[in-house]
This record gives C-alpha cells, structure tokens and sequence, in this order.
C-alpha cells in the first residue's frame, strides 16, 4: 500500500518543468512564425496550469483559444487573431493590454481585477463578458455588441462608454448604478439592470425587445417607457 509519506516532495524547477511539457502538449498542431510567434492550427485550451504568463508569444490560433483559471497577470504574448472564442476569465489581470485585437467569437473577461475596459478587442463577433471585476468604468468598450453583454457585479457608478446596440440580452445588475444614462440605445434580448440603486428615471433605451427586469419597487417608475419595451415589465426572478 503506497505511504504518502514516502512520496518524494516535486522541486520548482521539477513543477515548472512539468507545466512546461504539459503547456505545449496542449498546443496541438502548431508552426513557429520567422519572428518566432506561433501560430495553432486548431482551438487551444492552457486553462487551470497555474501560469503567471505565457512562455511564448502567440500570433493566430484557428479555432477557441481558453486560458482561463490561471494567476495571470498579463496578457502579453496573446494571439492578435483567435478565429473562435477567447476566454481569459479567473486571473489576476487588472489591464486588458495585450489581449487579442480580433475574435471570431465571444469575448470572456470575467472574474479578474479589472478596473476598466481600455484595450478590448476592436472587433469581437459573438458575446462579451466582463462581469465580477472591479470595473469603475467602461471606458474602451465596443459600440455594437453581436451578442450579450454581460457587465453586472462591478462597481459601475456609469453607463457611459456603454455599447450603443446590443444584439442580445444585457445584464447591468449589482453595480452602483443611479441612473441608466448612457445604457444601449437597442436591446435586441433581455434589459437586467435588478439589484442597483436607481434614483434616477429619466434615462432609457430607445428600444427593448425582450423583458425589462429591475427591483420590484421600481416597476412603477419604468411604465412610461413601455411603449418602447416588447416584452413585460417586471421583477427579477432567477
């Protein structure tokens, strides 16, 4: 019966040995770029691998490209271009930089340190995520975003720099939210602001095509804007 005690203690050196081989087997089928980046011919997953940041400088990945669930602290290194999705959610990133300038998909930031939005992706094709953070602004957004928009549970006192259309649903709930000045002009989903302190409601979208879900109280104060809203007006239910 093996003892525990009898195992031999893993080095650092022997551990980042390790993570190296285990990072490169997860690359798949790559080539190395004359400048030295690399470019993967398939998606890439380097999730859970207890990175700090990327031993190599990445180029193009064709397909989804996942680093989520590490400790890192930057981006460098990052594809320019990531024909799927690229998710970075669950470091201790407090700056975007470096991120891809490109994805085919959707954008995952969440569950970082970030404090604003400053150098996002310029094009992103699906959803965007960047809920959980410590974003006080949302400075450095997309104007048009092909999917959700998911920026609840921030510190949000702000909707400005917000995206202008959102051609899904869009959740702002658990901010510090008083007003929704500078929400989306076009919700094409569901409009979730719940769970925010509005005092102020004299501001909203020109138009919402799902459901409208806010705190029970303030029910009464969006009803002159049902004209603008395809679906019903109503409280929060999860």
């Amino acid at each position: 019966m093996l003892n525990i005690n009898q195992l031999k203690p893993i080095t650092p050196e022997e551990f980042k040995l390790r993570q190296k081989e285990a990072f490169f087997r997860r690359l798949g089928k790559y080539k190395i770029n004359e400048d030295g980046s690399y470019t993967c011919f398939n998606s890439v997953d380097i999730s859970n691998l207890n990175l700090t940041s990327f031993p190599i400088v990445f180029k193009e990945i064709n397909g989804f490209f996942f680093c989520s669930n590490n400790q890192l602290t930057t981006l460098k290194g990052c594809p320019k271009i990531v024909k799927g999705s690229f998710f970075c959610s669950g470091n201790q990133l407090t700056t975007l930089d470096g991120c891809p300038k490109i994805v085919k998909g959707s954008f995952n930031c969440s569950n970082n340190q970030l404090t604003t939005l400053d150098g996002c992706p310029k094009i992103v094709k699906r959803s965007f995520y960047c809920s959980n953070n410590q974003l006080t602004t949302l400075k450095g957004c997309l104007k048009i975003v092909n999917g959700y928009f998911f920026c609840h549970n921030n510190k949000l006192t702000t909707l400005k720099y917000c995206p202008e259309i959102v051609n899904g649903n869009f959740y702002c709930s658990g901010n510090q939210l008083t007003t929704l000045k500078g929400c989306p002009k076009i919700v094409k989903g569901y409009f979730y602001c719940h769970n925010d302190k509005l005092t102020d409601f004299d501001y909203f979208s020109e138009k919402v095509e799902g459901d409208f879900c806010c705190n029970e109280k303030h029910i009464p104060f969006f009803q002159k804007y049902k004209d603008r809203i395809k679906g019903e007006i109503r409280k929060f239910s999860s």
